[in-house]
């Protein structure tokens, strides 16, 4: 009980007033009430467990050296095979499994599997400035069936200062033990009831919904297509750059897209179960949502690196300056759009998709001392879809650039010994703020972690 009633008396008066016709009358009204005093409520308590374990067990030979002697220099040839078995089990009690720990989280995962490859590179210079290489990787997985995949590259040095270099290959990743055999759990993803929104103007604001959210065994794996060409050109013995163009296309990518099931299925009570109101046309309110990972779609992208440095050295010690860039020249998340075609869901600039990212760095060393000061720069990107555009037809700003500085001294003076202060987002940058997420700032593109001091001491023997 909250309350509890002692034995001293007290005299209350009360007035009570009754209002009525033709009249209106007051009584007064002398009652006694027991002391009343507030003590602390009963609380419940209850142990759960959560027995947890991955093990990933690997065996690996490599063989390798010169094969043969070409007028440019040796054949080389690297051979192997690996063995790897994988398990994971991940087993909350029923507490956890129907929800009846409140803001606690815990899903349930097991599943194991082994992987069989053997793989071999050869390298081949062709010339003195030229020098070809071919490499192989063949596969066998006990859940997803065999894989080859090649890779070949070359560098070609027509300057002693100047390189370009190329490669070209394709990729393979299996689903992990996770996405296969991820137990039930209850996730609060923020969305748009686009569906009832549409039949009867309800549901159009972002809320935070209940999706039960599990593995799926029937994954496929996700494949990729790439290539890259680059030039390296040392300008002068302090100062050289290097720039690279990549392209990647990726099939068949494993992810989740609650919003869309929402909206493409939200009709559907095998999808999306949801209280019946009785009024015509409406499909009631959302109680839970059933999703699962998707071999969702597809990713084509392609862009710049950019890596710049130049060393200095003076008389109060050497500096070392550098730059590196990305730059974000196309990307396009096609997926499924539930009639056996494609949408474009993503591009370049919009939601967490920033199209330029950059790092500034300055070393100084001098006899004992070692220090770094570096600036950290992503991009402005636009807000997401489900909130961008308001009702009354307002497009709301872009989530803003954001820079963080970093600093770090080292000191060498203490033999075998190394003594760093060092802080990340020196100056305290808060991230910028977006609307859909419950945390205010995308965890997926920017750190809510402010300044943050750090010292370390190692020593060698």
């Amino acid at each position: 009980s909250f309350w509890k009633r002692s034995l001293k008396t007290n005299l209350l008066l009360i007035f009570i007033t009754r209002v009525g016709l033709p009249a209106l009358a007051s009584s007064l009204v002398f009652v006694t009430l027991d002391h009343i005093d507030l003590i602390s409520p009963d609380y419940i308590e209850t142990t759960t467990t959560r027995i947890g374990k991955s093990t990933m067990r690997s065996i690996d030979a490599t063989i390798s050296g010169p094969i043969m002697e070409m007028d440019a220099g040796d054949v080389l040839l690297a051979f192997g095979a690996e063995y790897r078995k994988e398990s994971i089990s991940d087993n909350p009690d029923d507490q956890y499994l129907r929800g009846e720990v409140f803001g606690t989280e815990a899903t349930q995962a097991n599943g194991s599997r082994d992987n069989k490859s053997i793989y071999a590179e050869l390298a081949i210079p062709l010339h003195d400035t030229f020098e070809l290489q071919f490499a192989l990787r063949h596969e066998r997985y006990s859940d997803f069936g065999n894989t080859t995949d090649p890779k070949v590259s070359f560098l070609w040095n027509p300057m002693e200062d100047l390189s370009f270099r190329g490669s070209y290959g394709t990729a393979f990743r299996a689903p992990s033990l996770h996405q296969l055999g991820l137990g039930k759990t209850d996730e609060s993803p923020t969305l748009v009831d686009k569906a009832r929104c549409a039949l009867v103007g309800l549901g159009c604001e972002p809320f935070e919904f209940t999706a039960e959210f599990e593995g799926n065994p029937d994954l496929q794996p996700e494949e990729s297509k790439s290539y890259n060409l680059g030039v390296i050109f040392n300008i002068t013995e302090d100062l050289d750059f290097s720039v690279d163009y990549y392209n990647y296309k990726i099939e068949n990518i494993i992810d989740s897209d609650t919003q869309f099931v929402l909206s493409n299925f939200g009709t559907d009570p095998s999808v999306v179960e949801r209280i019946p109101t009785g009024v015509a046309g409406d499909p009631g309110e959302v109680v839970r949502i059933f999703d699962t990972f998707q071999n969702i779609g597809n990713l084509d992208t392609s862009g710049i690196d950019l890596d710049v440095n130049y060393q200095l050295e003076t008389g109060a010690g050497d500096f070392n300056f550098s730059y590196a860039l990305n730059y974000i020249i196309s990307y396009e998340d096609k997926r499924n759009d539930g009639n056996g075609g494609y949408r474009i869901d993503t591009v370049e600039g919009d939601f967490e998709q920033p199209e330029f990212r950059w790092r500034a760095g300055a070393d100084w060393k001098t006899d004992d001392f070692v220090s770094n000061l570096s600036l950290n720069y992503i991009g402005e990107f636009k807000q997401d879809e489900s909130v961008r555009i308001q009702k009354d037809g307002t497009v709301l700003r872009d989530v803003d650039s954001m820079i963080t500085v970093d600093a770090r001294v080292s000191y060498y003076g203490v033999e075998n010994t190394v003594l760093t202060l060092g802080a990340t987002n020196l100056l305290d940058e808060e991230p910028p703020f977006i609307y859909n997420e419950f945390m205010g700032f995308s965890t997926n593109v920017h750190s809510g972690q402010g300044r943050y001091w750090y010292v370390n001491a190692s020593y060698k023997f």
